[in-house]
């Protein structure tokens, strides 16, 4: 655990350095105007003024701000920020300013000329949208800037009590610049928002057909994703800025739901249960059922003023939580559990660096903004290629499981089969087998007696002793038992006179279990009786070749040929030839034209069946 805390502390330190720029926020898009920025933070709050125009007697208040973001932290006091701004063209420019944050309860803009004339914009996050500047999310304020002049811009911030956290994300453009670029924001959120729609119904097509509730919970974490980045990027809050779904109680409920459902996901995907201690099992369970209570809290009660840092220190320590279990996941260097920490690792080092810069441990830098929502997007795309390789294989393993039950049962009818061929050879042998034996030995003494007149009728009797010794042999072959399959198949040609039926065996014989042996004679003298029966053959030959892998069975006659619209496994005969076929894993082969058939059949040596 201590190495995991390390691990991420580093991992952390790299990602500051990664994002730290200068303070740039603050630039005009495209060369529309030339600019004197000087960002500055005002640190106290509660600034007292009577005038707009006694704020220039307080600048020696602020405090210049280098290299990171205005950041306030947790705190719903007032703030300050203040910037010069000059244009030095001779023509007049409309520029906006725009604070990228959604829940404040006070936004002031306060624009001073250098004639002592002052615009004062202010509005808040109750402000419905037709009473805002532009139908826009979040905040933003339009004024003109005068040729050649020079300007005081401040800007007045107090955090939403429930929100807590303050901070000054402020772009400058000009109107046209304002509004191309909210364009090509609008549509690329709208493309991340529909791929988000698309993958929470790929989610729900999963639990349809898996059935397991892994998939109905990345589905909703899912849902909670697309409402949180609504909720924050200012979209509810500006068709809903009087309503309960437009309110920073709002977002922080979902923002609880949605992180609930992530660690819910998270015990699952990674089977924290099994591979945890039962005391980190309960910890996360009893996690999960404090989140579900907080976010019912946001939406219920009046709040504390200690709530909303309480809370973030609380995410902090979830994040190191799942951040350790990321570097777990590596380590285990199982599939589930990398896919698991290349989706998670990235966002959620994020994530904690924000919970962080919130706490003020570390600076806050704009660059970090533009990775967030698409980090969450590849988070959600790595967890659903795991949910499709977790559906995969439990595919595969519910194919196997069934594959293992027909073979059971394939290997209860073939026993079945052969107990009952059994009883029906003795029953043969004992009974029609005796009394045959004894209408030969009375027709031989009536011969006698009417001098030689029976001849005709012993050689019926012949003849059906015969072919109940074929058929006695066929149902309980005793040379099979006695010494195995090839001496079995070679006998099996001699009974048949009709038609000539060759026998070929090649490769080193290797000796297979009873029930594999049998099932191939079995095959070949259902394949065989057809020939005979059907395809009005002179020839039929029959192959066993041993290869290295597989034992190789073919039954090919110069008959007539199958009918094309024929099927193999039609027929009471054929199906138990499939049957067996099945049992055995083998594959099967069949082709036909009127110059004869081959059916050829490849049995793998293994897995073998069960005795």
């Amino acid at each position: 655990m201590l190495k995991a805390i390390t691990y991420i502390l580093i991992c952390l330190v790299f990602l500051n350095k990664l994002i730290a720029q200068p303070f740039k926020t603050l630039d005009v898009v495209g060369k529309t105007v030339n600019t004197d920025l000087k960002g500055y933070l005002y640190k106290a709050s509660n600034l007292k003024f009577t005038k707009p125009n006694e704020l220039i007697l307080m600048d020696k208040l602020f405090v210049k701000v280098d290299g990171q973001l205005p950041n306030f932290g947790v705190d719903s006091h007032e703030n300050w920020v203040f910037f010069q701004l000059t244009n030095r063209e001779s023509q007049p420019k409309k520029l906006v300013l725009f604070l990228d944050q959604t829940f404040l309860d006070k936004a002031d803009f306060y624009q001073l000329n250098g004639a002592g004339e002052i615009l004062e914009i202010t509005y808040s996050q109750n402000t419905p949208a037709e009473k805002r500047p532009f139908f826009y999310p979040n905040f933003s304020f339009v004024f003109d800037l005068a040729p050649n002049s020079s300007n005081r811009i401040y800007l007045r911030i107090k955090s939403s009590p429930v929100n807590g956290i303050s901070r000054a994300i402020l772009n400058l453009s000009d109107e046209v610049s304002f509004h191309a670029n909210f364009s090509r924001r609008f549509f690329l959120f709208g493309v991340l928002v529909g791929f988000l729609l698309l993958t929470f119904l790929g989610g729900l097509i999963l639990f349809y057909f898996g059935k397991e509730k892994v998939y109905l919970i990345y589905s909703f974490y899912i849902l909670n994703v697309i409402i949180y980045y609504l909720c924050n990027g200012g979209y509810l809050n500006l068709f809903f800025a009087d309503s309960i779904l437009g309110s920073p109680e709002f977002s922080n409920a979902v923002l609880m739901s949605a992180t609930t459902l992530h660690i819910w996901f998270i015990y699952d995907f990674v089977h924290i249960e099994k591979n945890f201690s039962k005391g980190i099992s309960l910890i996360v369970q009893l996690l999960m059922v404090f989140f579900i209570g907080l976010a019912l809290y946001f939406l219920l009660f009046d709040l504390p003023s200690w709530l909303p840092i309480f809370v973030r220190v609380l995410l902090f320590l979830v994040g190191l939580f799942i951040l350790t279990l990321s570097v777990w996941g590596i380590k285990q260097k199982q599939t589930p559990t990398l896919l698991y920490s290349l989706a998670t690792f990235p966002s959620i080092l994020l994530i904690v660096y924000f919970l962080m810069t919130a706490l003020k441990i570390v600076p806050l830098y704009n660059l970090a903004f533009s990775f967030v929502f698409p980090l969450t997007v590849f988070e959600i795309i790595v967890f659903g290629v795991g949910l499709v390789f977790r559906f995969n294989n439990e595919k595969l393993d519910a194919e196997k499981r069934l594959a293992s039950e027909r073979q059971q049962i394939a290997q209860k009818i073939i026993s079945a089969q052969e107990v009952e061929r059994q009883r029906v050879a003795q029953d043969l042998h004992d009974d029609l087998g005796s009394t045959l034996s004894l209408l030969k030995y009375r027709l031989i003494e009536s011969n006698e007696v009417f001098g030689n007149q029976l001849f005709d009728e012993i050689k019926i009797a012949d003849k059906a002793v015969e072919d109940l010794s074929i058929i006695s042999h066929n149902l309980t072959p005793t040379l099979f038992v006695q010494k195995g399959l090839v001496k079995a198949l070679s006998e099996l040609t001699h009974l048949h006179k009709s038609p000539q039926i060759k026998f070929i065996n090649s490769g080193k014989i290797k000796a297979l279990d009873w029930n594999t042996e049998l099932s191939i004679f079995r095959i070949v003298k259902e394949l065989l009786n057809n020939s005979i029966k059907h395809s009005k053959a002179s020839k039929i030959e029959i192959q066993l070749i041993y290869f290295d892998e597989f034992l190789y069975v073919s039954v090919e006659d110069n008959g007539k040929g199958m009918s094309k619209n024929a099927d193999l496994s039609e027929g009471i005969g054929l199906k138990n030839i499939y049957l067996r076929i099945n049992f055995l894993n083998g594959k099967v082969n069949q082709e036909t034209s009127e110059r004869g058939t081959l059916i050829s059949i490849e049995i793998p040596y293994e897995p073998n069946p069960q005795n």
